[in-house]
Formats: structure tokens, C-alpha cells, sequence
């Protein structure tokens, strides 16, 4: 896994439909860092779009609705996947120590981290459940929520959980509104 880029990253062609019934449109790019081979920019896209578009996603609050633009839109953020040294670098801008290992939320950037994005965190064994967390949880920052903590052993851990550090007891879940309906926070 290349451990550091050179911080260049290549935007997604095209652009999504909106997705949500109702809400304040935001509008994202989907980003991958240059020299990054296993995943590219259109099919780091497609998955993201897929997250955000899900039912069970941010979008069941009624609250937001999502578009992915093409490069030269204007965006209200940017979804990027970066190499561990970049997260580090870009996530430090704003204060946070992201250690070569986690995601953050800095400004208008959600920054996935490739080692994470490869390879998960304990507790998860499906990728596919770890991926839909890790941007859901980023995404939720810029939408403008903090952290919580585990409700109580064996619960759904909350999307704002820091679920990638520790699980507390709680079952992994990926999702802000995992009936659809109900916020677990």
C-alpha cells in the first residue's frame, strides 16, 4: 500500500442525480489521491454515491439531499481518499492527529484514509459495513455532528461512534438511520 502521495488528487468525471426527497442540497466531489492504484476516482465515486444515495443514509432525515458534480462544479465539499501520509498532513490542518490510521472532517473535505479503506478496523467484518460507516461518520461531521459514545452494550453503535477506535460494546452499524425512520445517536 503506497503510504504517501504527492497530494494531487484526481476528480471524478460526471455527476449523480439528486438523491433525497427533501432538504438542503449539498452538492460533493468525489476525490483520489494520484499514485493510489487499487481504487480509482470513478469507482471510489460510485461507492460513495451508493452510501449517500442509501435509505438508511443521511438523506432519511428529510433534512439533506446529495449531487455529485463533475470537476469544475461548484461543490459545497469534497470526499477524498488519501494515503496515510496525506490524511495526516491535510488532517493536522485542522488540529486533529489522524496517526497514519484514521478519517477525518477538515472544512469542506471529508478525508477517507487508504489504510482504513483497505483494510477496515476491528470489530468489522464486512468491508462493505465498514465503508458505508467510515462516510457516513465523516460526511456527519460536515453536516455538523460530534461525537458520541456507545448506548449501552450489544445497542447499534451510533454512525457518530467513533466506531473505527473502538466499538464499546456496541454492534458495528454503518448507518445514521438504520430502520429508515429513527436517528440512533
Amino acid at each position: 500500500m503506497l503510504e504517501r502521495g504527492e497530494g494531487t488528487f484526481t476528480t471524478a468525471a460526471g455527476s449523480s442525480p439528486v438523491v433525497g426527497d427533501a432538504g438542503t442540497l449539498r452538492r460533493y466531489q468525489v476525490q483520489v489521491e494520484e499514485g493510489i492504484t487499487a481504487f480509482d476516482a470513478d469507482g471510489f465515486a460510485a461507492v460513495v454515491e451508493q452510501v449517500l444515495s442509501d435509505e438508511h443514509s443521511w438523506i432519511a432525515s428529510k433534512k439533506w439531499r446529495f449531487q455529485r458534480v463533475a470537476p469544475g462544479a461548484s461543490a459545497n465539499f469534497r470526499i477524498m481518499l488519501s494515503t496515510p501520509g496525506t490524511t495526516d498532513r491535510l488532517c493536522a490542518k485542522a488540529g486533529l492527529q489522524t496517526n497514519g490510521i484514521f478519517s477525518c472532517r477538515y472544512g469542506d473535505n471529508v478525508v477517507i484514509n487508504l489504510r482504513r479503506w483497505t483494510n477496515g478496523a476491528e470489530g468489522f467484518t464486512d468491508m462493505d459495513v465498514y465503508r458505508n460507516m467510515v462516510i457516513n461518520h465523516e460526511v456527519g461531521h460536515f453536516l455538523g455532528h460530534g461525537h458520541v459514545n456507545c448506548p449501552g452494550k450489544g445497542r447499534l453503535a451510533p454512525v457518530m461512534q467513533q466506531q473505527t477506535k473502538e466499538l464499546q460494546g456496541c454492534k458495528p452499524n454503518p448507518y445514521p438511520y438504520p430502520d429508515g425512520v429513527h436517528y440512533v445517536g
